[in-house]
């Protein structure tokens, strides 16, 4: 593992470094403000896993572990299993979710996306998965020494958009604040991802599009999310790439 430096915030490849370090054990929330990549976290991981997911829903045999995106605020308790009735024993069994791929026995890589944003009751249940690996009453798969890990992203309380965690849970976790990205490091990243020069130089030009509302004297700021304001539009890490296209 690449030697991570513990400050007020990590960066996206810190995080990409220190979630499969302690995620056997702890999970990682990370939180950030719209639109800074969070969530491309489970495909980062999975590349350094050398596993070949992209997106949800592909089914790659030969990958070490599943990667399993649950986008919280739209799911309900039957999307992540329901108890059935076993007539044989007169008993209700809690079947899981296929969302979840539990009837291959391999471990899994859980991203529990915007799970502060999830209804209470539903906090209940990712609070549980986090704390003991499992999905309802049953656990998530080890195999060939691997154990399932667990992570989630949400947004920063001071963002108001609407993120909350009961004190209880939040003490069960480890939430990280993740550093928006630097200009350089943006630019960097664009130049690989095919981000038109067009755009790019936009950013080094206006370097102030790429500030966060945290940083100070940002108030004047016209291009960035701002929680005081009610900008539906505003200049972030994934929008330039939307608006690049």
């Amino acid at each position: 593992m690449s030697k991570i430096n513990f400050r007020e915030t990590m960066t996206i490849d810190e995080l990409r470094a220190f979630i499969p370090a302690v995620g056997e054990d702890i999970t990682v929330v990370v939180q950030s403000e719209p639109g800074c990549g969070k969530t491309s976290l489970l495909a980062m991981i999975a590349t350094d896993n050398g596993d070949k997911w992209r997106k949800a829903g592909d089914d790659y045999p030969d990958d070490k572990y599943d990667y399993i995106y649950v986008d919280c605020p739209v799911k309900d308790m039957a999307d992540i299993g329901m108890t059935i009735p076993n007539h044989s024993t007169k008993t209700l069994e809690y079947y899981v979710a296929s969302l979840f791929k539990m009837d291959n026995g391999k471990p899994k890589y859980v991203l529990l996306d915007e799970v502060m944003k999830a209804p209470k009751l539903m906090q209940v249940i990712y609070t549980r998965m986090m704390l003991e690996r499992t999905v309802g009453d049953t656990p998530l798969p080890e195999a060939d020494g691997l154990k399932s890990v667990v992570f989630a992203t949400s947004n920063n309380a001071s963002d108001k958009v609407g993120d909350g965690m009961l004190a209880h849970a939040g003490n069960r976790v480890c939430i990280v604040p993740m550093a928006k990205p630097t200009v350089p490091e943006w630019l960097t990243w664009a130049s690989d991802n095919g981000v038109s020069r067009i755009t790019r130089t936009f950013v080094k030009m206006f370097p102030r599009c790429l500030a966060s509302y945290k940083d100070g004297d940002q108030d004047d700021n016209p291009y960035i999310f701002h929680p005081n304001k009610s900008a539906l539009s505003f200049c972030s890490p994934r929008s330039l790439y939307k608006a690049d296209k």
